[in-house]
């Protein structure tokens, strides 16, 4: 069993990976609507730019959990 203190760190970064891709999705979804045309490329930038560090946020605490079990499990079973 990992610590609290590891748990509420992966699930801050999950949610906050996930709240990046929203707010990007969002953002752009704005952008697109006031510049017409021009919205478009920035919808792509921001629906691009918050998919990268929202995956990246993800995945890093992922890692994180993947990498404290991995530890105790050789410690403990060694």
């Amino acid at each position: 069993m990992v610590n609290d203190e590891l748990l509420w760190e992966v699930t801050t970064d999950i949610v906050l990976g996930i709240v990046a891709v929203l707010l990007g999705q969002a953002l752009g979804g704005i952008a697109a609507s006031v510049f017409g045309f021009l919205g478009i490329l920035l919808y792509a930038l921001f629906a691009l730019g918050s998919l990268i560090v929202g995956v990246f946020l993800v995945v890093r605490g992922f890692g994180k959990l993947v990498e404290e079990t991995v530890r105790r499990e050789v410690r403990y079973r060694a």
